[in-house]
């Protein structure tokens, strides 16, 4: 995906409202590292899971080739399980980190940060609200 401009609404404590433009940075400029958010068992089940760990474990492999890779497991246990497959298929974890959090889907853009820069240049953090279904 190319960079792609989302014009975002600012209200003011008037009510006024003021419009300022945000660039989401393309991907293939340098960045720190990507978020992956595993598959775990507790919403879909081990068959789902399973279904997806190779897939995952192929993701993590080629990303620790030259970046960063932030893994968030479900919980400790989901954690060691991650660790256990990635040392199976011989992947480094030297540039691996994971955050614990019980999540109900693989999709990180669902409840993780979306980074855009404005205007000028300024790393921002949004929050579209995506709820699963749509944006709010």
């Amino acid at each position: 995906m190319k960079g792609f401009s989302l014009i975002l609404t600012l209200l003011t404590i008037g009510l006024s409202s003021v419009a300022q433009t945000y660039q989401m940075p393309a991907e293939p400029l340098p960045h720190e590292g990507t978020w992956l958010q595993w598959p775990h068992r507790y919403e879909y089940g081990v068959g789902y899971r399973n279904s997806l760990d190779a897939t995952w474990v192929a993701m993590t492999a080629a990303l620790v080739q030259s970046e960063n890779v932030h893994i968030i497991a479900y919980n400790s246990t989901q954690q060691t399980r991650i660790i256990n497959l990635l040392t199976a298929a011989s992947v480094s974890l030297t540039n691996i980190d994971f955050r614990l959090l019980q999540t109900n889907d693989v999709w990180v853009r669902d409840n993780g940060p979306v980074f855009v820069r404005d205007t000028g240049g300024n790393l921002t953090i949004e929050d579209w609200g995506f709820n699963g279904l749509a944006y709010w």
